[in-house]
């Protein structure tokens, strides 16, 4: 399958269910490099790559994370023949709810949405609180980026080139996860997990503990040592890959519909 939105996909041989992978804001699916050798053979990871950026340069971003998340799910369709989890990061993680939400909407629900470093969609924090990322002078843009742990190293925001085909991409994620806003109306059925770093100097815990409201179903906090990128360590990583295995496993023992 030729598709855009999906950078790799590990194929099974015999899958439970997919889990998808969305990004951070400025970021690609390349963050996720290796993650399927810590997951079950049951789960097929499909790592998503967001419009504008390395293989998708020409693509457009649509205008709303709800138009993004339409456009993937109008694209991705033939995907959604198995079980479906989610899995996003920062800006990924309203992604990966707004596909939750829009599948459900289509009587396919989720079997689990993992939400990391991320605060509930009602909630007040911002990037750029007083000025939209859209206008923000060049230096703003930076200096949020620096404030970002391990996101560039700095000899790379010097580099006039890659700051031409970058600050385009990140003015527009960061517009887009900034406007996003949703109250817990409709909740999922499904599980959610949320997992934070408990030095992540750009995540609120106590509104990562709202995502409580967005679903019927269980949701657990988890709060792990780091800061935003707490899964650069291998020990978080291998404990998300489990919390995705543990899931996985679960749906094998799920009764059969007749």
């Amino acid at each position: 399958m030729n598709n855009n939105w999906i950078f790799q996909q590990k194929k099974r041989k015999h899958p439970e269910c997919r889990v998808f992978f969305f990004h951070h804001a400025g970021g690609t699916a390349q963050i996720y490099k290796d993650w399927d050798l810590g997951l079950s053979e049951i789960v097929e990871p499909c790592f998503v790559q967001l419009p504008m950026r390395a293989n998708r340069m020409g693509d457009e971003m649509p205008s709303s994370i709800e138009e993004l998340a339409e456009a993937f799910i109008r694209d991705c369709e033939e995907l959604f023949d198995l079980p479906c989890m989610f899995f996003g990061h920062s800006m990924g993680a309203k992604i990966a709810y707004e596909v939750s939400v829009q599948l459900s909407r289509k009587g396919n629900n989720p079997s689990a949405l993992f939400v990391s470093a991320c605060e509930a969609p009602c909630g007040s924090s911002e990037i750029l609180p007083y000025a939209s990322a859209l206008q923000a002078d060049e230096e703003v843009i930076l200096d949020i980026l620096r404030d970002y742990d391990h996101m560039l190293e700095e000899e790379v925001l010097e580099d006039r080139d890659f700051l031409e085909y970058y600050l385009p991409i990140v003015r527009k994620d960061f517009y887009l996860s900034d406007v996003y806003r949703k109250a817990p109306e409709e909740k999922l059925r499904c599980d959610v997990e949320v997992l934070a770093g408990i030095d992540d100097a750009h995540v609120i815990l106590s509104e990562c503990s709202l995502w409580k409201n967005y679903t019927e179903k269980e949701c657990v906090i988890y709060e792990l040592p780091g800061d935003h990128f707490y899964f650069e360590s291998r020990e978080n990583r291998r404990f998300v890959c489990e919390r995705i295995n543990e899931k996985a496993e679960a749906l094998q023992k799920l009764p059969v519909e007749v």
